[in-house]
């Protein structure tokens, strides 16, 4: 499992994201950048399952503190809402529907919808998922350029991959 899978880049409009306030249970182990839904029985936050048809946010901050101890002591966590005009990035991206890392990624792929898959402990944005829920915006380098069809193998792999939800 790695941290950070999708973070907040900045809105459409240039702004900051919007971070929000929620509980979750002591038994949670998410870490920051995961995907989350709200458990309607309990009215806690949980990390989302694999290829989910809708979230309600992305963990600003991981359940557990660094000392191990749950977050749910406080009764709270921060996450990133995931309003419309919310721009998300991410280096995990797949197009099999399984998670499987693409090796190469192609300018095509912009304006195409995908969801997030989880596999082996990391979440990937997969154009190949079920539930398309995030667009794909643009492809960008490690420096913020916009790049061509590129291969991560060979040209190093610093890809970053922005997209927003279209829930």
């Amino acid at each position: 499992m790695s941290a950070r899978d999708f973070m907040p880049f900045r809105t459409l409009g240039g702004g900051s994201e919007e971070r929000l306030a929620g509980s979750i249970d002591g038994s949670e182990t998410f870490l920051a950048g995961e995907p989350l839904v709200m458990d309607s029985t309990v009215g806690r936050l949980t990390e989302a399952s694999s290829d989910p048809p809708t979230i309600f946010g992305i963990s600003a901050e991981g359940a557990l503190d660094a000392d191990g101890n749950s977050r749910a002591v406080w009764n709270t966590i921060t996450f990133y809402g995931i309003g419309r005009d919310q721009v998300y990035k991410t280096k995990n991206f797949a197009t099999d529907g399984s998670g499987t890392q693409a090796t190469t990624i192609s300018t095509a792929i912009i304006g195409d919808y995908g969801g997030l898959i989880k596999a082996s402990g990391d979440w990937f944005f997969d154009t190949g998922a079920e539930n398309k829920i995030c667009e794909v915006l643009s492809i960008e380098d490690a420096q913020g350029r916009n790049v061509g069809d590129i291969n991560t193998l060979t040209e190093g792999g610093a890809v970053w991959i922005f997209f927003r939800f279209i829930l």
